[in-house]
């Protein structure tokens, strides 16, 4: 995808019933500078005090562009309603239907990050959003459609509400996308589309606004990827554009290479975690971070209703973190913490902030169900849009540039004190019932806007501030993941769905579809919790691997003098690990369908096509009832490869573009190379 100049961006908005694009005559360009590969291009519509700022991006080794747009009132006066504000606004020509692969997101269910396939044809509108204001809460942010022998990879690079649409309606239609704003006594009319084209828009999903004098805000940014051939070409492509233009691993440290993490509870006295890590290293337990989750801060044994009590460091840590760094560093390992600094609860520490916090009304809040069973279908939902614990949480007010100054001041402090090297960020309720609550007429999605604009303000903030900082992006697993949170973070955490080994299987043949950094859990690796190691790893494993020794979940850990670890097995499952872990990062192709059981086997492939060289991954499940597998593997070459086996092995071959697998043993999982 490429414009020919910078007036052909697809920007649109409707202003007095009446729809404007940057072709619009009253648009003047009035300046435009390029650096590299980024162009700037300031616009004004002196009619509406309007400025409209463009920074477009095009990345040409990948046939990519992505692009924003920054509003601001330059006039003395309010600008007039700007309403359905879409910074990609196309109508595409096409000779046949267009195929749209999508995805399921971090749900916290068996099936998150499930692909999904559809066709449009004529007629045929269609729709994927997030809610709850987490971008990949209900389906991922990324999309890939074909059609006419090509195809475009979409991404949306927005942490809050989107929403895309696809329109081959040939119908005009009248208060076209109400929730974009639109009020009924509306009178624009959307035109029509014709019978061999379709209409693309994407953006907020609820835009309806003026800008005070000097104001500014910002679009969500669009991003593509164009590709030729097969779609599965078209997903590879995205990985690897992901892996180049959006990655927090290689930006921090030069080095694209996901750590590997040992995970370890809060509320856990430091000197067992001293001892934890002095044991480790007495068994040369190879891993790269100590990871601390929640519960170390509070006056209460539990952590939910103490988010916002971050001077209160537990008596458990009576030096705070120091004995434990000390003993990391001696040993060359770094450190993890968790935070969730987003939700401010009542009697904690962060509520004298007052006017930096967003409260909103008792009848607005909703609690997660706890009467409802954990396989009752209605709680994937209504836990997802929860935004509140019941603590009287109120939400840090990220629109407000004081506030966010504050959080870059007194959490860049934190981290330096304690010797923190990867800031680990929760957020665990959906803000935007909070964000929306600031919101008055005719000012619908500013607050949105200037509080993620603000947040990334905070983050950005932070890695200024301690250099070498990484950032894990969890929100109750992954339900913020999107290019502008990877420019910045790793989800380390992907779903909060995370205790069934099986799930993880599943979720890695899904989610591996879209980028290459993300991570999940190979669980706790004693005999007491594990049948088998190996099988624990190769589930739980991605580009990076976290695993437990000591700790068993949410709760105090008992001391590891009492805990019987097989070593020799956790380090040898560890070294197998780090000799595969280069492969993740080739091409990626799922040989199963996605199928949430314990009978289905589960296998998929890495292969880097320049150097005829990959992996292949096999797991068979606990009730499995198949016998042998074949696939066709139509993108190596024609002729005999020699598999090496990392873990394990079943009879397999892998010859005339066909790889035949006989499973002879249930529960197993085997890696081999070639």
């Amino acid at each position: 995808m490429k414009f020919e100049n910078s007036f052909d961006l697809p920007l649109s908005f409707i202003v007095n019933d009446e729809k404007i694009t940057l072709k619009d005559g009253r648009v003047k360009l009035l300046s435009e500078t390029t650096q590299e590969n980024v162009t700037l291009s300031d616009f004004i519509i002196e009619e509406f005090n309007l400025k409209v700022t463009a920074v477009y991006e095009e990345n040409s080794d990948f046939e990519a562009c992505e692009w924003f747009f920054w509003l601001e009132n330059i006039g003395q006066k309010d600008t007039p309603v700007i309403k359905n504000l879409f910074p990609c606004d196309m109508t595409f020509k096409t000779e046949g239907d267009i195929t749209l692969k999508y995805a399921k997101g971090g749900y916290c269910t068996p099936e998150d990050f499930r692909p999904y396939e559809t066709t449009l044809k004529e007629w045929h509108n269609f729709q994927l959003w997030a809610e709850g204001g987490r971008s990949s809460a209900l389906f991922l942010p990324f999309f890939n459609m074909s059609f006419d022998g090509k195809g475009y990879m979409g991404s949306v690079g927005w942490t809050g509400d989107w929403e895309c649409n696809w329109y081959r309606n040939q119908i005009p239609q009248k208060n076209l996308n109400l929730t974009m704003g639109m009020t009924e006594d509306n009178n624009y009319t959307e035109a029509p589309v014709s019978k061999d084209e379709f209409r693309f828009t994407m953006g907020m999903r609820e835009t309806c606004f003026y800008l005070y004098p000097g104001e500014k805000v910002r679009t969500p940014k669009m991003s593509f990827v164009e590709y030729k051939g097969s779609m599965r070409e078209g997903q590879n492509k995205l990985r690897q554009y992901i892996a180049k233009y959006h990655n927090h691993i290689l930006n921090v440290t030069g080095e694209d290479k996901m750590p590997i993490f040992c995970s370890h509870w809060g509320d856990t006295k430091c000197s067992t975690h001293v001892k934890n890590v002095t044991k480790m290293a007495e068994h040369n337990v190879d891993y790269d971070y100590y990871w601390i989750d929640a519960a170390w801060f509070g006056k209460e044994e539990a952590w939910m209703p103490c988010t916002g009590d971050w001077d209160n460091i537990k008596p458990k840590y009576p030096e705070k973190f120091k004995p434990l760094t000390d003993a990391l560093h001696k040993y060359n390992k770094k450190f993890l913490l968790w935070f969730e600094p987003e939700r401010v609860c009542k009697d904690t520490g962060f509520e004298r902030l007052g006017e930096y916090l967003i409260d909103m009304p008792s009848d607005k809040k909703s609690l997660r169900p706890d009467y409802l069973e954990i396989h009752d279908p209605r709680l994937p939902y209504l836990e997802n849009m929860r935004n509140s614990f019941g603590y009287d949480e109120k939400l840090i007010d990220f629109s407000n540039p004081q506030a966010v100054d504050f959080y870059i001041d007194y959490f860049s402090k934190f981290l330096k004190e304690n010797e923190i090297d990867f800031y680990r960020n929760d957020a665990n309720v959906a803000v935007d019932a909070f964000i929306k609550s600031k919101d008055r007429e005719n000012r619908v999605g500013i607050t949105e806007m200037k509080w993620f604009e603000g947040l990334y303000r905070f983050w950005d903030g932070l890695l200024e501030r301690c250099p070498g900082l990484m950032i894990d992006n969890c929100a109750s697993g992954g339900r913020r993941m999107d290019i502008e949170m990877m420019d910045r973070s790793v989800p380390l955490w992907r779903t909060d769905y995370a205790g069934v080994v099986n799930c993880r299987q599943n979720h890695s043949l899904g989610l591996n579809e879209w980028f290459i950094n993300h991570g999940a859990s190979a669980g706790s690796l004693v005999p007491r919790f594990t049948k088998d190691i190996f099988y624990n790893v190769v589930s739980g494993m991605t580009a990076g691997l976290t695993f437990s020794v000591y700790s068993t979940g949410d709760g105090e850990q008992e001391d590891p003098d009492t805990v019987e670890a097989d070593f020799d097995t956790i380090n040898r499952a560890v070294a197998k690990y780090r000799s595969i872990q280069p492969y993740f990062k080739y091409d990626y192709y799922p040989l199963t369908e996605y199928v949430a059981d314990d009978a289905s086997p589960v296998a998929y492939v890495f292969y880097d096509k320049k150097e005829d060289k990959g992996m292949v991954v096999v797991i068979n499940r606990d009730n499995s009832y198949t016998k042998s597998l074949e696939f066709d593997l139509d993108f190596v070459k024609d002729r005999e490869y020699k598999l090496d086996f990392v873990f394990n092995s079943f009879d397999m071959k892998l010859k005339d573009k066909k790889l035949f697998v006989n499973l002879d043993e249930k529960r197993k999982a085997v890696v081999a190379v070639f």
